[in-house]
């Protein structure tokens, strides 16, 4: 039977009970059948108020016809029982049997001071004129032909005559019909079959839909480059959290590189790699974990930039915001110096040192500003002040905090201009700038923006703002300075809450954006995948809390925006290869 006609078999018991066991009336018909109700029933025992030593005085003294006076009761030998019998016609029919008042106050006691593993006590029998048993109430049981409804220690059963069970409930079991559910010792939900074998963790709703039920973590734009800088002083690594969109789904992914011509390869999250063990090719190639046939591939072009003898000089010019001014030059100078290269840098506004704030100036020069988004510096956004023309030798006077917040890159457009470069009256002039403060050309120019754009431009405008910026900025540099070679990257960002929805929403069209420019303004100008060359699980500032009893500081990134310890250092680590591979022509 299917556990819908169980159910309807049962409520059809139930209201044919209600009809016998409630009903007001004497008789009701279930079936076609005329049956006495228990009231009626009830009430016929009640009228056999006639005891009687023996069953022939109780036939002497009733009558065998009739409604009145059919009934009698004989007391059972040993006083526990009382018999109550019908004259049918001069023959006693067996009605029922009561319990004596002394035995039911005797059991009552006893069922009220023992355990619920005491032996059932029978409160009413109901028999046919055959003396077969029609329905049987108990203390813990209520009994009838169609069904039985028991209520026993630790379990509630409803069942029928032949032992089947359409409800059954203990401690380690329910039965619903066909439904059969078991407690379990490991953790969770499970459907199983017949034989225990486990069809679907229902703990995790949406494995019902298959394993892979989230965004594919391949979808949404891949955030690499082909081109890797390597040297002999460090490896480089490549971090796949950071070539995917949503950096949290790295632990679905399988990502893996081979190289062309050797037997090296690697499989994991963080991937080494070296011109030494690679050669010039290998294959990059991505897929999720649980699609072994659907892969991307990315054919790597790796260029290493061997140490230089001689300490040939490397003129460069970075152009970025806060991460830039905390001690970018500074750092990237160590790393350059220790492939053989004396860098010089150009700019007009000195950058922090390594354990400087915002307005140290131990470091070297440049220009990173806080807070600049790359529209800053094209003067999309209309709020920085200007280096007027004569005020170029009081600018270069000024403190650190106060020079910052001035562009000296821009001048006012004049009629000649492109309107396509011009920007709330202004240009971005890398000629102008170097002719007024006397600067250097450079050999490799250094733009790190986006750490601001991607916090304050919208998702929806974010690319086609970089975009904008990068073509005003790049082209004016190549412009100005056609033999210099532009690098363009972006910082990566810490990982947590926050900054992988900023990421996943932002950041990935901000880097296409990037991308797309570079590749319209031509060969000038490398991007560089550094924001996925550092460990972003680490390297940003704790929190301020003190350490609990086991040691451990609880908590969040105080400054999940700006690294400081090994994210800082690994990011211009992998720069520097890129930079003297630029000044060397091997990239």
């Amino acid at each position: 039977m299917s556990g819908a006609s169980d159910l309807k078999l049962f409520e059809e018991l139930v209201n044919n009970a209600n009809s016998l066991f409630l009903s007001d009336a004497d008789h009701v018909v279930i079936s076609g059948v005329t049956k006495p109700t228990l009231k009626k029933i009830y009430a016929d025992f009640m009228a056999s108020t006639g005891t009687y030593p023996s069953i022939e005085e109780g036939l002497l003294e009733t009558n065998g016809t009739g409604t009145q006076n059919r009934f009698f009761t004989v007391p059972g030998a040993d006083g526990t029982f009382e018999t109550r019998y019908r004259n049918d016609g001069g023959v006693a029919v067996v009605a029922g049997r009561v319990a004596s008042a002394d035995v039911v106050e005797t059991l009552s006691s006893l069922v009220k001071s023992s355990p619920s593993s005491s032996p059932e006590v029978a409160i009413l029998e109901v028999c046919d004129p055959e003396g077969g048993l029609q329905l049987l109430a108990t203390d813990k049981r209520l009994t009838t032909i169609p069904f039985e409804v028991a209520s026993l220690p630790g379990r509630l059963a409803i069942g029928d005559a032949e032992g089947a069970m359409s409800l059954y409930s203990d401690e380690k079991m329910t039965i619903l019909g066909p439904l059969e559910m078991h407690v379990t010792d490991q953790p969770g939900i499970f459907v199983t079959d017949l034989d225990g074998a486990i069809l679907n963790p229902l703990s995790d709703p949406m494995s019902l839909f298959g394993e892979d039920v989230g965004p594919d973590p391949l979808e949404g734009g891949l955030l690499f480059c082909p081109l890797i800088a390597t040297s002999p002083v460090s490896d480089t690594k490549i971090h796949v959290a950071s070539i995917l969109p949503r950096r949290e789904q790295v632990g679905d992914v399988v990502a893996s590189l081979g190289s062309m011509s050797t037997s090296a390869s690697a499989l994991g999250e963080v991937i080494p790699v070296s011109h030494s063990a690679y050669g010039d090719k290998a294959v990059l190639s991505l897929r999720t974990r649980t699609n072994p046939d659907a892969r991307r591939f990315m054919q790597l072009n790796i260029k290493d930039v061997p140490v230089q003898t001689g300490s040939p000089p490397i003129k460069i010019l970075m152009i970025g915001d806060s991460i830039t001014n905390y001690a970018g030059a500074y750092i990237l100078d160590q790393y350059l110096r220790d492939l053989g290269f004396a860098p010089i840098f150009i700019g007009t506004l000195r950058g922090a040192g390594p354990s400087e704030g915002a307005n140290g100036a131990s470091g070297l020069l440049g220009e990173g500003r806080h807070g600049w988004q790359a529209r800053d510096y094209t003067c999309a956004i209309n709020r920085r002040l200007i280096v007027e023309v004569g005020q170029e030798a009081s600018y270069l006077a000024m403190a650190k905090s106060a020079k910052a917040g001035y562009n000296p890159f821009l001048r006012a457009a004049t009629p000649e201009d492109r309107d396509d470069l011009v920007r709330n009256g202004y240009v971005f002039d890398p000629a102008f700038y170097q002719a007024r403060f006397g600067l250097d050309t450079p050999d490799v120019v250094v733009s790190l923006l986006g750490t601001n754009d991607a916090y304050f431009v919208a998702p929806g405008s974010i690319y086609g703002e970089i975009h904008d910026a990068d073509r005003i900025m790049h082209s004016q540099i190549k412009a100005a300075w056609p033999s210099a070679k532009i690098l363009r990257s972006v910082p990566g960002t810490a990982v947590d809450d926050a900054r992988n929805a900023l990421w996943s929403s932002t950041y990935t069209k901000m880097i296409a954006g990037i991308q797309k420019s570079a590749i319209d303004i031509g060969s000038s100008v490398t991007v560089a995948p550094l924001w996925a060359m550092a460990n972003h699980e680490a390297g940003y500032a704790l929190p301020a809390s003190s350490p609990g009893e086991d040691g451990f500081i609880s908590g969040n990134w105080s400054d999940d925006i700006h690294p400081i310890g090994s994210a800082r250092y690994a990011y211009y680590r992998a720069m520097a290869p890129y930079v003297a591979g630029l000044k060397l022509n091997i990239i």
